[in-house]
This record gives C-alpha cells, sequence and structure tokens, in this order.
C-alpha cells in the first residue's frame, strides 16, 4: 500500500500513483516494460496473478528493481506529519486550526502534531514527535499513548509495579489486593471461619483455635482445628 494523498501538503501529479493501490507510490519496483509498483502492492498482485496489471503482459516477480529515480521526486515533496480529518474533509493541522479560529462551535481541538517537511525526513521527525502513538512499555499493558503523555500515563498505569506496605516486595499495582490477601507474610487478615483470630497470611492458614465452651462453636464442641 502506498502514502496516503492527504499526507502530502500539495495535490500531487497521478504519474506518481500506483494503479493498484491508487496511492502515492511507497517503496517503488519497476518492471522491465517500465511499469511501476508499490513494492507490497505488486508482490501482493503477483500471489495470484502473473500477468501486469499495466498491459496484461507476463511479469516475472524477479524482473522487478527499485526505481530511484522516481522514489527521489517522491523523497522530496512536503507532507505533514499527521494529516487531520475533520468530518468527510481532510484538512491539514494548519488549515484545521484556522478554521476552529474562525468558528463560532465549540468544536474542541484535537492536538495533533503541525509538523511539515520532505517525507525523506519524516521517519527521523516521528522518533522524537510528541504526538506519535507508542506503547506502554509495562507488561501486560497494551496501550498506546502519545509520547507527551507517557511519563504521565506511567505514573497512573495500572500495569506499574509498587512497593507492598507490609512486606516491601514489589508487586504489580492491580494485584496487590490479591497479593496481600494470599501471598504477602506479614499481612493482617482474620481467620475465614469467622472465629476472633486474626494474624499475617502465613499464620493465620495454619492457626490452631482453642475449644469453645460454648455450644456455638464454628470449629466444632472441643475439638482443635488447623487450617490447611
Amino acid at each position: 500500500m502506498g502514502y496516503k494523498h492527504e499526507q502530502f501538503s500539495k495535490k500531487l501529479d497521478q504519474n506518481i500513483q500506483c494503479s493498484i493501490c491508487h496511492e502515492v507510490f511507497k517503496e517503488l519496483m519497476s518492471c522491465t516494460a517500465g511499469h511501476t509498483f508499490c513494492r507490497e502492492c505488486i508482490h501482493r498482485w503477483l500471489q495470484s496473478n502473473e500477468r501486469c496489471p499495466a498491459d496484461n503482459t507476463y511479469l516475472d516477480k524477479k524482473s522487478l528493481v527499485p526505481n530511484l529515480t522516481v522514489k527521489g521526486i517522491i523523497d522530496d515533496l512536503d507532507v505533514y506529519c499527521h494529516p487531520v480529518s475533520i468530518g468527510n474533509t481532510e484538512l491539514s493541522p494548519a488549515n484545521k486550526r484556522i478554521r476552529l479560529e474562525n468558528s463560532t462551535d465549540d468544536e474542541g481541538d484535537e492536538e495533533n502534531c503541525c509538523w511539515t517537511g520532505k517525507l525523506q525526513d519524516l521517519p527521523t521527525h516521528r522518533k522524537t514527535c510528541a504526538f506519535e502513538l507508542v506503547s506502554c512499555t509495562y507488561e501486560n499493558c497494551k496501550q498506546q499513548i502519545k509520547r507527551k503523555g507517557f511519563e504521565k500515563h506511567k505514573e497512573a498505569c495500572k500495569y506499574k509495579r509498587v512497593a507492598c506496605k507490609e512486606c516491601t516486595s514489589f508487586v504489580v499495582e492491580c494485584k496487590l489486593p490479591e497479593h496481600l490477601e494470599n501471598d504477602c507474610p506479614n499481612a493482617m487478615i482474620p481467620c475465614k471461619n469467622n472465629c476472633s483470630t486474626d494474624g499475617a497470611v502465613t499464620k493465620i492458614k495454619s492457626h490452631a483455635v482453642p475449644p469453645f465452651e460454648s455450644t456455638v462453636n464454628p470449629h466444632g464442641m472441643n475439638e482443635r482445628f488447623t487450617f490447611n
């Protein structure tokens, strides 16, 4: 698949458009007849076809070569970091800002990067772009956030590891209640059989309950009861 037309700051010539995906050439490859396609598009095409989509002649995948001349032209075109869509109309960040400034409605303003530059410089820019989506680094967290909000997310992420106040072991925050109830050696919990005993988890699981004089004895009359 090629680059979206909305990525570019100016209307483009159809000569740099892939005839398969109808988008701007990306990683373009040309055949011996001079027809050019996106690398991904033509490779996918040839999985189920053996003829050129441009002139229907036999096309061998091995005959495809990179078209560095056209690639150089496309790499030098001006692009936006992130096109912005309002309704069904694609707008650049700059044009969206003008629209919002002239609007009397409270439409709100989505935050988007207003960087523009050459296509060849876009990958380098996005490595540090504050608006690029990045993945949380905590294990099991699948959320993606804008780079500028990364540190704030890490502070609030429920998958961060925190120290248990009872035993100082580090536990995933969302698992802390389970740790306190079942694993923490110092957490104080009541006896699950509703007797008056409470204590640390490791002790309460094996404590011996003294006999009760009352006939209302949850552990049995004059019996010692041990938790397993």
